[in-house]
């Protein structure tokens, strides 16, 4: 982090910008597989036993990789600004990806693409009424953040999130951006076909 406003040409500034500096930030974090994933496991149901996933041996740690600017502020000493922006990347993301039936296991963990996270955060604080006896404040917050698979080396496939009771309604494919609904629509019209199909 710089604090310009404590560098000697600040003090022609120091009588609006009470404080101004300006960051810069990376770090590198992994998560190794789970000790698990190398082994085929398996399901019993009703005194059935039923392939579950299928180990891989070859699994690697996936890494993330997070670069963040911001700057920071003050004004006429009563309101305060942090701007940040923030852009992170996980490669080789470890997913538990469906198989093929000719595998005669229902999944396994794979390393299988590459994420890209990108965040803009704000953040602004004003001091409302300042005496004596009372500092009356107000904060306004605002961010905002897209994710998107930008490498995918495998079929895609839908998957569910944790607590959706098994509702397919997101895809993993390279180009998609994280957190897209899919789902299905009842035609009730003609009108409601494509097109090419509705020409007849």
């Amino acid at each position: 982090a710089w604090r310009l406003s404590e560098e000697a040409f600040w003090e022609n500034f120091k009588n609006i910008f009470d404080e101004f500096k300006l960051r810069f930030s990376q770090g590198t974090a992994g998560n190794r597989p789970n000790f698990v994933a190398q082994y085929e496991t398996y399901s019993v149901s009703g005194g059935i036993i039923s392939k579950q996933n299928l180990g891989n041996k070859d699994l690697k740690p996936e890494f993330s990789t997070e670069t963040e600017i911001g700057i920071d502020f003050s004004l006429l000493n009563r309101f305060s600004f942090q701007i940040t922006k923030a852009n992170s990347v996980i490669k080789d993301q470890i997913l538990l990806v469906p198989l093929q039936g000719f595998y005669g296991y229902e999944s396994q963990w794979k390393n299988a693409g590459t994420m890209e996270s990108n965040t803009l955060e704000l953040a602004v604080q004003s001091v409302l009424l300042e005496t004596r006896d009372i500092q009356w404040t107000s904060n306004f917050l605002f961010d905002k953040t897209d994710q998107k698979i930008t490498e995918f080396n495998l079929p895609s496939y839908t998957w569910a999130p944790d607590g959706s009771q098994d509702m397919s309604v997101f895809i993993n494919r390279e180009g998609e951006q994280l957190g897209t609904i899919y789902g299905n629509k009842f035609i009730t019209s003609m009108n409601e076909l494509p097109i090419f199909l509705n020409s007849s």
